[in-house]
């Protein structure tokens, strides 16, 4: 509400400046371009999704199935270990690295996360909103609802 003081999230002051995204803009909007193309389209098969994942500096093993739909932040920081299911509408926003163990099932909308922008630092009257990121892990031959 407009005027309201005290704690609170302070959007506005956000800035994610300092943040590293890993890659160049050129490979990131490249990355953008092929995951709307090939990884969303029912069209394609799990063979070409993981080629292109793993083009783009994805550590995937062997027996892995990706479904349709899967949206991936940053596919240079992720690792799916051996024969995982990667299920439709799945979206991994890695904005730190996520590992996926062995013969895990992430199922039909599953949403992983690795970082925040709602984390604040600074004296409470600031409330200077920072990035916060760390990495995650699903452990072996779990499954994600």
């Amino acid at each position: 509400m407009a005027g309201s003081e005290g704690r609170g999230v302070r959007l506005d002051l956000y800035k994610a400046k300092d943040f590293d995204r890993g890659r160049s803009r050129w490979v990131e909007a490249t990355w953008l371009l092929a995951q709307s193309v090939l990884l969303a389209s029912p069209l394609w098969g799990t063979r070409l999704r993981v080629i292109v994942l793993r083009l783009f500096g994805a550590r995937i093993g062997p027996g892995v199935t990706i479904k349709p739909g899967v949206r991936v932040k940053f596919p240079w920081r992720l690792k799916i270990g051996n024969h995982c299911w990667i299920g439709e509408d799945v979206w991994l926003d890695n904005l730190a690295e996520i590992l996926i163990g062995d013969h895990c099932c992430l199922s039909q909308g599953a949403y992983l996360c690795t970082g925040s922008p709602l984390h604040f630092s600074g004296p409470s009257s600031a409330n200077v909103p920072m990035m916060t990121c760390a990495p995650g892990a699903v452990a072996d031959r779990r499954q994600v609802k």
